[in-house]
């Protein structure tokens, strides 16, 4: 297999409490990462990444998010050698679909306003990341649930394994006070927090020297399993490439500040890089089924 490394990476976060309804984002937590930089809320600009004002004003908040740390990924990488475009999300454009449903429901399915259910389909951000660029190369959208952004990193590093010079591969999901309401009855809501999250990396085939860190695998694993059983499986993945659970940094999405989000791995892969060093392991344990370990070493 090819060495896959990270080029670049961009993280832009923005996470409320459920104390009241209505977000309000002069108090939310903010976050924004871009190749090694911190960028503050004061200082940060959506005008400036996303120049078309029509399109972003039609952006949700999760869109808009997302394809700001997509294009920020991008930044400086010629269009015609990007191989291909990547992304993930566990429960999609949730803020537009609740829209499109209120209006629904209170205009009586008559003069609907079309924008909120065009926003809300899931491949919206690498559609707009890819018109915006200009880039006509294979994008895929995927839709796993705790498995979103693995499945979709996994895509990314066949692709360039199969001969891409540079893929991008991210993930995002958002939290609205409803779903959280009904996750909170259903029980499945332990640590969700109101807001959005996105996450990108730049994969290359060609290590530069702005590479940040090499990726070496993905492995996923499905079902409930004793911890004793989780730590033999994760001991075997890391024998398998040359280190140990002992001498490698480890990353735990159960402890990220945004999750547990179902493509929070994204994030907390973000932050790996931003802080970690040698060879690091993001452990992901979404729910408690779905396991999977991304293995990287960080330069």
């Amino acid at each position: 297999m090819r060495h896959c490394y990270i080029n670049g990476y961009a993280l832009i976060i923005s996470v409320d409490g459920f104390d009241s309804v209505d977000r309000d984002d002069s108090k939310a937590f903010f976050d924004c990462l871009y190749n090694g930089s911190h960028v503050p809320r004061d200082s940060f600009d959506y005008k400036k990444i996303i120049s078309d004002g029509n399109l972003r004003r039609r952006m949700g908040p999760l869109v808009k998010s997302g394809v700001a740390a997509g294009l920020l990924c991008l930044d400086g990488v010629p269009s015609d050698s990007v191989g291909g475009i990547v992304t993930a999300t566990g429960l999609g454009f949730l803020s537009d679909t609740e829209r499109f449903m209120n209006d629904m429901i209170d205009r009586n399915e008559s003069m609907l306003n079309p924008s909120p259910f065009m926003q809300s389909t899931f491949n919206t951000v690498g559609s707009h990341i890819a018109m915006i660029r200009g880039i006509h190369s294979y994008n895929m959208t995927y839709v796993h649930r705790g498995f979103s952004f693995e499945s979709a990193l996994s895509d990314a590093m066949m692709l360039i394994d199969e001969g891409a010079e540079t893929v991008l591969a991210g993930g995002f999901d958002e939290m609205t006070f409803p779903v959280h309401k009904l996750l909170v009855r259903l029980g499945s809501a332990p640590k969700f927090q109101n807001g959005e999250i996105s996450g990108f990396v730049l994969l290359s085939s060609i290590r530069t020297g702005n590479t940040f860190a090499e990726l070496h695998c993905v492995k996923t694993r499905y079902g409930h399993f004793s911890e004793e059983n989780l730590e033999k499986w994760r001991s075997d993945v890391a024998l398998s490439y040359g280190t140990d659970l002992e001498s490698a940094g480890i990353f735990d999405c159960d402890s990220s500040v945004s999750g547990p989000y179902m493509t929070d791995s994204a994030s907390v892969l973000c932050n790996a890089l931003e802080k970690g060093s040698g060879k690091t392991f993001i452990r992901n344990d979404f729910c408690g089924k779905n396991h999977s370990l991304i293995l990287l070493d960080i330069l």
